[in-house]
């Protein structure tokens, strides 16, 4: 397989099953914000996200185990964004309020 074919196909992974992998990157933006909120209003990390993010995993392996996406795209779509996401979160917003807190 080519590697424009190969990118063709992890695009093609996104954009029919995005749904299935919403919930995996939906998870990172809520744990920052859970962490945020418990920051502000004093409170403890929630207990709800942990199977939040068991369920988001099992439902974006289900396009695998379908047999619709390879086993890379998997990987890509809902290991690696979701990483991407919360180091964007936590390392792109601290360094964006640090700078607006120099300036």
């Amino acid at each position: 397989m080519s590697a424009a074919a190969s990118h063709r196909t992890f695009l093609q992974a996104a954009v029919r099953h995005w749904r299935y992998f919403s919930l995996a990157w939906a998870v990172p933006v809520m744990l920052y914000l859970g962490g945020v909120l418990g920051l502000v209003n004093g409170t403890t990390f929630s207990l709800v996200l942990v199977p939040l993010f068991f369920a988001g995993q099992l439902l974006a392996y289900l396009p695998y185990r379908r047999r619709l996406i390879g086993y890379w795209a998997l990987v890509f779509w809902a290991m690696l964004v979701p990483l991407l996401i919360w180091a964007a979160l936590v390392f792109g917003v601290g360094l964006l309020g640090g700078s607006l807190a120099g300036a």
